[in-house]
């Protein structure tokens, strides 16, 4: 769902743009004053969500259909550097989400009016990352159109990993290899469940701890993190394995949409790598979903610490059902 105009933008525009019967509005997001987000949106298009990704100004572009009046597409950016502007701020995806039925010459008017403005502020890039393509089959090609007609170009394609939720059991997908792990873990009398009540101060030293032990660095900070499992306790979800009380695997899930979940951060303890614990988690985040209506388990993309692509983790994807499919990243030079 797109944010509605009288929950949320109906105040002064930045700048405002019209062309037969679509008309755009840039806004400056710190002028929106906090209200009740729509349940049903994307979480990183939420203005309470956008506000925890960047300390500089996010200008919020919004595109109108006057007749009837309604919103149908949004877009959010931030100038990170002198000229050099993204899309997320800083979330998983950005770029474009629109309502179905948008038509091609109105999102490309709408990407016409972003290009047009950010190069009289003197913009010299600006890079967008999109979702995967799973999240809106229908509406990805169209958007892929519309940039590439637009002036942006291709500079990333990442395979993505998702497992569609349907009324199977886990078990019914996964490679035999990690059946037998999971049998372990299940033998092993390992412990998997959603955990209601959490605190950072158990969350981070543990994953801080893994990170450290296989190499890499974590992409939050602490407060970063707890600011997040406080603010959104409803769309950040923690489930944890244990072995008799001692946390061994963790991750957190992200309600991206109400129906689907995202794999946004885990850990698990080395010790523990012949019974590949997240085996088990991802049993117990499956069921979750499939008690809770989600339709997609979203797994990402997997890429190392250095943003390169990652094979061992693709193969232990595909091998617990993931399918694969893209997810894009664009570039406009001005």
């Amino acid at each position: 769902m797109i944010a509605t105009i009288k929950s949320i933008f109906i105040h002064t525009s930045v700048f405002e743009w019209n062309q037969a019967d679509t008309e755009v509005r840039v806004f400056n997001l710190k002028d929106v004053p906090h209200c009740p987000s729509d349940p049903t949106s994307t979480i990183y298009f939420r203005p309470d969500h956008l506000r925890t990704q960047s300390t500089g100004i996010i200008y919020s572009f919004i595109l109108f259909r006057k007749n009837p009046k309604a919103v149908i597409a949004e877009f959010h950016c931030t100038q990170h550097a002198p000229g050099q502007w993204s899309s997320p701020p800083k979330a998983p995806f950005g770029g474009i989400t629109a309502e179905k039925g948008c038509k091609a010459n109105e999102l490309e008017f709408f990407l016409n009016c972003i290009k047009e403005w950010m190069a009289n502020l003197g913009g010299k890039k600006l890079t967008v990352s999109t979702s995967a393509a799973c999240y809106n089959p229908t509406l990805h090609p169209l958007l892929r159109q519309c940039y590439l007609s637009t002036e942006f170009i291709s500079t990333r394609t990442l395979i993505n990993h998702h497992i569609l939720v349907n009324a199977l059991k886990f078990e019914h997908s996964i490679y035999p290899s990690e059946r037998r792990r999971l049998r372990k873990s299940e033998d092993a009398d390992f412990q998997a469940y959603l955990c209601k009540e959490h605190s950072i101060d158990m969350i981070y030293p543990f994953l801080l701890k893994c990170a450290e032990r296989n190499g890499y660095e974590l992409s939050l900070s602490k407060c970063q993190l707890g600011t997040l499992l406080t603010r959104f306790p409803e769309d950040f979800l923690v489930f944890s394995v244990n072995n008799k009380g001692q946390l061994i695997a963790l991750a957190i899930m992200v309600k991206v949409t109400s129906d689907i979940l995202y794999y946004f951060l885990s850990a698990f303890d080395p010790q523990y790598r012949s019974y590949s614990p997240m085996v088990l988690l991802l049993k117990n985040v499956y069921e979750f979903c499939q008690q809770n209506d989600f339709s997609i388990l979203d797994l990402g993309t997997s890429l190392d610490r250095h943003g390169n692509n990652k094979p061992s983790l693709a193969r232990f994807k595909k091998n617990i059902g993931g399918i694969e499919c893209e997810k894009i990243t664009y570039e406009l030079v001005f």
